[in-house]
């Protein structure tokens, strides 16, 4: 017996085997391994033009941080040469993990909101569509192809027919409020994009004849739910300063819905008068004067519902040399990856709330000089940052610890307010690695 010979009879009757089978089933025979990667990226946030009157700044991540405008033709990144840059256009900031804010400012007022990446589904407590105010929605598409954007507005009376708005590539699109909702007092905005990714901003500022009433952004609000807060509001600006508080709040569902809200402070927690299981009615806005609060400090407001519900709050003081409001909106927990924010010289009052608040900040003022800060607590934490802040990062270790600010400026009447969340979040995306071998007969 040759073994030899018989091993290749066996391997040429089953190479004629293969090529039978490859002949009969079309000559197509694929053996795949394929693996993948995950990248994660901060996608690139938008920053909105600046408003009529007001003096509008970025305080960049760094000096040479890449921005572009958002316009027609422009497409191309360059340096700004400075970490305090002036927006008179739209613009998109390059990636970064950090959030950067933005101040606009004139004599009277100020006015605080962040650059984001936006959110495809956005809730906006705030503005009104009658006189006094002068709200107006703005629009940044920041992409290469137009966005189709749906505006469901909430007002006292009822909820209004969809709006579409379609935003050319590459642009901003400033609606007024008084074209959507014309004459109506309390407004609440949802603004969905259909397509494209839009970064949506809503402003209000108010003017009575030649006399400027203050100007604010109403920043945008978690979505509806059961339980919100509102991290920093305050009801004492100054020595015989008065304080006028008003709760805007809608329960956008088919349902009236009972709200019981919560005063937090440093001095105690509380329930103003009429506002346990308080109804309101659903599908319009309702305004509610929070007159007499019992704290004279910065506070939070815990807000509690059996149906989802939307709120703000609304903060007006007059001085004589003229007026300013703030609006506080609600938030989501300060995020597990923590926040870091230029502040470019501002020296606002910190507040945290959370059943057990555990928050580390570090921060560098303007004039070099470094620290660092542990702040615990139950229920809410105020500080006050020992000089002017020209960075400053925040995190914490528990899951439902909740931070704002106030902004409150000296011997003048600018006040705003700002949540802190984080201007853009770590996105994912698996990158496919295919090890195949492809074999083509016929």
């Amino acid at each position: 017996m040759n073994l030899f010979r018989d091993k290749r009879v066996i391997i040429a009757g089953v190479a004629i085997l293969v090529g039978l089978f490859v002949n009969i089933f079309g000559g197509n025979f694929v053996t795949e391994n394929t693996n993948s990667s995950i990248s994660t990226t901060f996608p690139a946030t938008s920053c909105p033009s600046s408003t009529s009157g007001m003096t509008s700044v970025a305080y960049l991540p760094s000096s040479s941080h890449p921005i572009r405008t958002v316009k027609s033709g422009s497409n191309k990144f360059v340096n700004p040469k400075a970490s305090s840059y002036i927006l008179n256009k739209a613009t998109l900031l390059d990636s970064s993990p950090s959030t950067t804010l933005i101040n606009s400012f004139n004599a009277q007022a100020a006015a605080l909101t962040l650059c984001t990446s936006g959110v495809a589904d956005e809730w906006f407590v705030g503005s009104s569509g009658a006189l006094p105010s002068q709200s107006e929605l703005h629009l940044v598409n920041s992409g290469l192809s137009e966005s189709t954007v749906d505006l469901f507005l909430f007002t006292s009376a009822a909820a209004l027919p969809v709006t579409s708005i379609k935003v050319p590539a590459n642009s901003e699109k400033v609606i007024a409020i008084d074209t959507l909702a014309p004459g109506e007092n309390s407004v609440v905005i949802h603004a969905i994009t259909r397509s494209g990714r839009v970064t949506t901003f809503l402003y209000e500022h108010r003017q009575k004849g030649l006399k400027s009433l203050g100007s604010d952004y109403i920043n945008p609000s978690v979505a509806p739910s059961k339980t919100l807060v509102i991290p920093a509001a305050t009801n004492n600006l100054g020595k015989g300063r008065k304080v006028t508080q008003v709760l805007r709040i809608l329960a956008p569902g088919k349902v009236d819905a009972n709200v019981t809200v919560n005063i937090v402070a440093s001095d105690g927690s509380f329930i103003p008068y009429g506002l346990e299981n308080r109804n309101i009615g659903h599908e319009k806005t309702i305004d509610i004067p929070l007159a007499d609060l019992a704290t004279k400090s910065i506070f939070s407001l815990a807000i509690t519902a059996d149906q989802p519900v939307v709120a703000s709050i609304f903060t007006s003081s007059p001085l004589p040399t003229g007026n300013d409001f703030a609006w506080g909106t609600a938030a989501s927990p300060l995020p597990a990856s923590g926040i870091t924010m230029n502040l470019g010289g501002l020296s606002p009052a910190f507040v945290f709330s959370g059943e057990s608040v555990n928050v580390e900040i570090s921060w560098r003022g303007v004039g070099g000089k470094t620290g660092h800060q542990t702040l615990t607590g139950q229920g809410f934490v105020a500080w006050a940052p020992p000089v002017p802040l020209s960075r400053i990062q925040i995190t914490t270790d528990q899951a439902k610890n909740y931070g704002g600010f106030v902004l409150a400026l000296k011997g003048r009447p600018g006040i705003a307010y700002l949540a802190l969340t984080s201007g853009s979040t770590l996105e994912s995306s698996s990158i496919p690695i295919p090890d195949a071998r492809v074999i083509n007969r016929g």
